[in-house]
């Protein structure tokens, strides 16, 4: 909202119940930090010439003290996506579309590279243990394509011109002198940070592996080319400040999706924790697609007189693949004032092999309302077993299309001839 004074107006930007005094003619720098694509190192410049905030400090009310809005630059991952969920870079900071005082900047990589840094990344984590190959089959969640929302040739061009200024992370060097330039900052040696391990598989890809790899990374590669382009003055992205990011916040509007009820005041419910356990215990590594996951969330209830019931969506490929709502029995008189546990099982060899992540919910269905959302998904990545144990897969060697791939009981029949 915007409240005018005697001297300028000031626009209070709302994130979660933080609210930020920002000065109307310029808001806060914002880094859109795609996933491997040297975002660290490019955050040891920006650190030189701003004063960095993460957007997870923010949500804690840890702005830094006495920054005028031109010094500050908010960064995060913003969960690879500008909106879609809920900690989205435009869900959390709204004031930053059609605004060309909020600037976005991000960077790019070789849309291969990325993946194939992604990888190591996962297994120097412990969070996969297939092949690079096998990896590179399944959803890539922080693509280009995923991550800047474009799903066609056509959406490059004024997604890109969304951005204050996008960089190419294979040149960090020259994208980071070009950028300087643009805000008037003396230009810095970059430094080069995380570099990760790597073993010889990318060396022994079999050329068939590779052009299957770039054929899935086709329109990630338009994207990227189109940014060489601009980084080597060919054909310039011209910013388009006053329509940035118009395109999805229309389309959101349109949607019509559920805002927090609440979250402008005391909650009538509030999520405390969200965990995924396998075993008892909580996920941190890759599990078998034949380990059964318990969905734990804990919750406190502020009103009993309002109506609050839990409920899990699960994402895979982005997508959703199914939302678990909660089911009482005629006995329960629903949840009083206090604190709650619930669990849900996903029952063994349902889902497919992957990444998904998951969302807890408190809501009042009669009539719709979301009283509470977590912070940020939970991941799960599912794998195959390593022995012999008996899956839905069967004799099949590649990945199954879909979510879920549930294993069935068969039963055959034979007529003698």
């Amino acid at each position: 909202m915007v409240v005018e004074t005697a001297t300028q107006p000031v626009v209070y930007c709302f994130t979660s119940n933080l609210f930020l005094r920002l000065g109307c003619a310029r808001l806060a720098y914002f880094f859109y930090h795609i996933p491997k694509t040297a975002g660290t190192s490019a955050k040891r410049v920006l650190e030189q010439w701003f004063t960095l905030a993460t957007d997870a400090s923010l949500e804690a009310g840890k702005l830094p003290a006495d920054v005028a809005p031109d010094d500050l630059c908010i960064t995060g991952h913003f969960g690879g996506k500008l909106v879609a969920n809920n900690v989205s870079l435009i869900v959390r900071h709204p004031a930053v579309p059609k605004n060309p005082a909020a600037k976005v900047i991000t960077f790019v990589r070789d849309p291969v590279e990325q993946l194939i840094s992604y990888y190591y990344h996962q297994r120097a984590d412990g969070k996969t243990s297939a092949s690079l190959i096998e990896f590179a089959k399944r959803p890539f969640e922080f693509r280009l394509s995923e991550a800047l929302q474009i799903s066609s040739i056509a959406d490059i061009e004024p997604r890109l011109s969304s951005f204050f200024f996008v960089g190419l992370s294979d040149d960090l060097q020259g994208s980071m002198d070009v950028l300087a330039d643009k805000l008037a900052k003396p230009r810095i040696d970059v430094p080069r940070s995380r570099v990760g391990k790597r073993d010889g598989q990318v060396q022994t890809l079999a050329p068939h592996d590779l052009a299957a790899i770039e054929e899935m990374f086709e329109l990630d590669r338009h994207i990227y080319q189109r940014v060489q382009d601009a980084m080597r003055g060919e054909k310039p992205l011209i910013w388009n400040g006053e329509r940035q990011f118009a395109d999805l916040v229309d389309t959101r509007s349109a949607t019509g999706d559920t805002k927090l009820a609440g979250a402008d005041g005391d909650r009538t419910a509030k999520i405390e924790t969200f965990e995924i356990c396998a075993a008892g215990r909580r996920v941190e590594a890759p599990v078998d697609c034949d380990t059964a996951l318990t969905l734990e969330l804990k919750f406190t209830v502020h009103d009993e007189t309002k109506r609050v019931q839990p409920a899990f969506k699960v994402f895979w490929n982005k997508q959703t693949a199914f939302t678990v709502a909660y089911t009482h029995d005629e006995r329960d008189l629903g949840f009083a004032r206090g604190t709650h546990l619930v669990s849900a099982t996903i029952p063994p060899n349902l889902l497919n092999l992957g990444r998904y992540e998951f969302e807890a919910s408190l809501n009042d269905p009669y009539p719709v309302q979301r009283w509470d959302l977590t912070s940020e998904l939970v991941s799960v990545e599912v794998a195959a077993p390593a022995d012999a144990r008996a899956t839905a897969a069967g004799d099949w060697q590649s990945p199954f299309p879909g979510p879920v791939r549930p294993l069935l009981t068969w039963k055959k029949h034979t007529n003698p001839e």
